[in-house]
Order: C-alpha cells, then structure tokens, then sequence
C-alpha cells in the first residue's frame, strides 16, 4: 500500500535545517523556546525526526523563526543558498550591510532536491499558520518560472489553502497541475478589493479561473464571504466535471445569478450550500439533471421548496436541510410539512436519506406543543425505501420559549415508522422535550426494521420485564439517548435482552438545567454498571457450556 506524504510547512524547513546543525540555532532562539541543552541534545541524535522537531518549534513561533532565519542566520551560507530556493530572487535580505548577507542564487543540486520531493506529492496543505511563517503560496508561485512555466507538483491530487486573497488565488493555480482533482480555498473578507480582484474578474471570478485553470477539477470546497464572488459577473461555462461543491458563506445569502450557474453543472452530484430568501426568482430555473446528495441551510422553508422543484435529477438520494435561526424566519408552521411533501413527491422512488436539523421553534407551535408525526414525519411515511430518517435539534435557541418547546412523540408513532420504513438502518429523533417512548415500542421497531443499526432517542420509559421480547434485535449497535425513566435494573435487563450487542450512549439535554443532567449521569452510570456485570455473566455461562 502506498503512503502519500502533506507537505506542510514543518515539512519544508526539515529541509532547511539539513543544511544547519542545531547548535547553530542556539543564538536565534529567544527566551521562552527551548534552550541550548535540548538543541545539544538534537545534535547527538541529528536525524530526520529530531530535525523536524526543531522545525515545528520554528512554525509554532513563526515570527521568532522567519527572525532566525533572515537575520541571525543568514551568514551561514548553506542556509542562504537553500532557502533562496523558496523566496524570490528578486527579494533583498531585510538589510544591506555585512552582517547581512544577501541571497544567493539557488545551486542546481538544491533546485533537484525540491523538485524530487515535489514530483512525489500528492496532497498539499498550506494553511493560516503557514501564511505566517514562510506566504507559502507567493512563495511556491514564484517558483514556477524556474520550473519552464510548468506546475511544481506535477502529481497533486489535492490542495488544501488557508485564507488568501485575489492575488494568491490567482497564483495557487500556476502551482498546480490542471488535473488536480480536489481543491479547498478560504476566500479573505476584503477578497473583493485591490487591483488583483479586477483581474480575477476579468477572468470570471472564482469559477471562471477554475473552470480555465483547473478543468478536470472534480471536488471543490469554498468559504465565501459573499456567494456573488463565485461569478461576479456573466456566468463562465460551467464547470462540467465537477462531481462535488461546497459553498460555505458564514451566514445563508443567495443570488439568483448562484443558483443558476450551479443548476448548469451536468455532473454535479453533491452541493453544500445556503439558502436564503428569494422563492419566486426560482420558478423557472431547472437544472442539477444528476445530483444525488443535497446538503442546504436555508432561512425559509418556502425558498427551499422552490429550490427543490429546480431539480430534475432521478437520481437524489440524500437530503439534510438545516434551519437558520440568526434571523426570524418568517414562513407558516405548515411550511416544512409542505417542503417535505415535495420532497417526497419528486424524489420519493431515489431517496433513501433525510434529515432535518432544528425542524421548528416556538413560534410555529403557538400553544407550546409540536405532533412530530403530524407536522413533520407524515409526509414520508409513504417512502418504504428510506434508510435514514434524522429529525435533531442541533442550533442555538431563538428565545427562551423555544427551550420550553415540547415534542409530542408516542408509541403509536413509532409503530406507524416500522411499518412505513422496514429497511431503516438509522433513526434519530432528538428535538428537546419530549415525551417518554416505553422500551415495548423500541423493541417493536427494532423487529420491524432488522437493518436498524442506530437509535437516537430523548427519553425512554422502562416497562415491565414482562414487555421484554423472546427474541432479541442483534443487529443494532448505537442506542443514544438523553434520559430514562423507571429502574435501572429493569432497563438493564431490557438491553441485555433485546439488544446485547448494542452501546448506550447518552446526548446531553440542551434544555437541561445542571441538577437534571447530573441526576441523568448518575442514572446512566448505575445502568451501565448494571449492564456490564448482566453481560460478563453470561459469557462467562456461554464459556462453561
């Protein structure tokens, strides 16, 4: 099997440092880094591992480092004449003088060296803390003139970039190769200002350098200060090969213009995005022709719905939709039932996934108390095919009232989820308070659904032993949950009848108040306690027999 180093920049001062025993770092080191002894002692011991240890102190005090490296140091001339290989030639020393020595011109055999490693990468990581210590992507884009014009890394499959501006977007593609195939970027706040942005415009932003550049790019992940920079202008040719999208915003903004590019995208099969308002300029848009996974934060149920109806791809198998609340949504409470409703409506032959994070808050339930079946679950009861089925509470809340939510979920709910989902392998239903399931209706569920693996439940009431099945459900493995109600020593028993195979885990309450949540732990460590003596026992039985 092969192994495929990163390259960060610890990676590339182990480098640096073969050139220059570690004693003579001792005078660049300032107070608070380790001392003279512990740099003595990578000297005995002056192999790779102890050199990279030296680096990593470098990169952990960047300013210290880039300090020791341009001033301290710079009269060794090894150290020159390799770090000129990753720094401009045109770049001065910081002084002029003689206890500044100027860079050097890079010799052939330091220029082979790099390009040796270069040609071996696979995937390169430059992060934030990299910027710091070496502007790892100026730096490396300086270097292509003297590769002929060609990528440094002729082999990348993936790169990975911290924050950059216009000017270092424009340059991290003459670094790679044009079939690179995963690319991750963090776009700066002022990303669109300066004379390099109108540049990158000239060129289509974002999308249109990629789709120039980067052709055969099949996965991309960006963080936007605004979604309008992908294309700030008339959309570019879409890119057509790529399979996955990423699109991370901070806060859910949309643009007709966005949605329109990306419904273009022939082979787009995985889109994270947000959102937000703006359901009528959607109506006749139709794209996505083979999307599979849909991954959305949205401030509007009704925009989403919209969104929904603009694809046309059979193929749509997963869905997770998220619900921001850092502003008010304004949609009717039947407005998620009725997304839902489309959902299922559209894709219900594909769709084997779906999930909904923070489904509702107080304000949809005027008198404090939700039916989850009723507002939510109803609509896709008719999908026999669905595999997972998550319904969680996982944002901050918009009020107080919204801790005091109550969730209405009975038995008789999870009767009608077994016979509407027999190949449910995952069902989560935590939202806050709710109402207490008896463990005769997660047996049950557990027998209708032999490919149940996991279980996410809030509370559980423990029946009689009499409730407890003959026949146990071995193929679940996660049992989570926030509390329980009734003996542990019964609840004990339950587990070990029903599910021996299954680990209980246990989510913390949101709405909990400290007394409630340790009152649960300690509840939870007398069942664990019981459990795990019930079921040394029994293989110990199983072993005399």
């Amino acid at each position: 099997m092969a192994f495929h180093r990163v390259l960060y920049s610890y990676d590339i001062l182990p480098v640096l440092f073969d050139q220059l025993m570690p004693r003579n770092c001792t005078q660049a080191i300032p107070f608070g880094l380790p001392g003279a002894e512990d740099l003595h002692a990578l000297d005995k011991a002056a192999n790779r591992n102890a050199l990279a240890c030296s680096a990593r102190v470098c990169k952990a005090w960047s300013d210290f480092a880039q300090n020791a490296l341009w001033e301290e140091l710079d009269s060794a001339e090894p150290l020159l004449n390799l770090f000129s290989t990753f720094v401009p030639a045109a770049v001065s020393a910081p002084e002029e003088g003689p206890e500044h020595a100027s860079l050097g011109q890079m010799r052939d055999q330091d220029w082979a060296r790099f390009c040796a490693r270069a040609r071996r990468l696979r995937r390169l990581t430059l992060g934030d803390i990299d910027r710091d210590l070496l502007n790892a992507t100026r730096i490396l884009a300086s270097l292509v003139p003297h590769n002929g014009g060609h990528p440094l890394f002729p082999r990348l499959v993936e790169a990975e970039f911290g924050i950059v501006s216009a000017e270092e977007l424009i340059a991290l593609v003459s670094i790679v190769p044009p079939t690179l195939q995963r690319l991750h970027v963090n776009l700066m706040d002022d990303f669109d200002t300066g004379p390099h942005w109108q540049t990158l415009c000239e060129l289509g932003g974002p999308s249109g350098l990629l789709q120039s550049k980067l052709p055969l790019v099949q996965n991309v992940r960006l963080m936007l200060p605004d979604p309008h920079f992908l294309s700030p202008f008339a959309p570019p040719a879409p890119l057509n090969k790529l399979r996955r999208l990423e699109i991370l915003t901070g806060l859910p903004s949309f643009t007709f213009e966005t949605w329109e590019l990306l419904a273009k995208m022939q082979n787009l099969e995985e889109l994270h995005v947000d959102v937000a308002e703006g359901a009528a300029e959607l109506r006749d848009v139709r794209g996505f022709p083979a999307l599979r996974q849909l991954t959305v934060s949205t401030q509007s149920w009704a925009t989403l719905d919209c969104a929904l109806q603009t694809i046309t791809s059979p193929h749509l198998a997963r869905v997770q939709m998220s619900r921001y609340i850092f502003s008010a949504f304004r949609d009717e409470p039947f407005e998620l039932r009725t997304t839902l409703e489309t959902l299922a409506a559209r894709f219900g032959r594909s769709l084997l996934a779906v999930e909904v994070n923070t489904p509702f808050c107080a304000a949809d339930a005027p008198e404090g108390a939700v039916h989850l079946l009723d507002m939510c679950l109803r609509p896709l009861l008719g999908l026999r095919g669905l595999e997972c089925v998550a319904f969680r509470r996982t944002t901050r809340s918009e009020s107080p009232r919204d801790d005091e939510l109550h969730v209405e979920l009975s038995d008789n709910d999870l009767g009608a989820m077994a016979a509407a989902w027999p190949r449910l392998a995952s069902l989560t239903l935590c939202l806050g308070k709710s109402t207490f399931v008896s463990t005769a209706a997660l047996a049950h569920l557990a027998a209708q659904c032999p490919d149940l693996t996991t279980m996410e439940v809030t509370k559980v009431a423990v029946g009689p032993a009499s409730d407890v099945l003959a026949v146990p459900a071995l193929g679940l493995r996660w049992l989570v949950l926030v509390d329980f109600e009734g003996a542990p020593a019964d609840f004990a028993v339950f587990l070990d009848a029903v599910f021996p195979g299954a680990l209980l885990l246990r989510r913390d309450g949101e709405e909990e108040s400290f007394q409630e949540e340790l009152e649960a732990c300690v509840r939870l460590r007398e069942l664990y306690r019981l459990l795990a003596k019930r079921r040394v026992a029994r293989t110990q039985e199983a072993g005399m027999t």
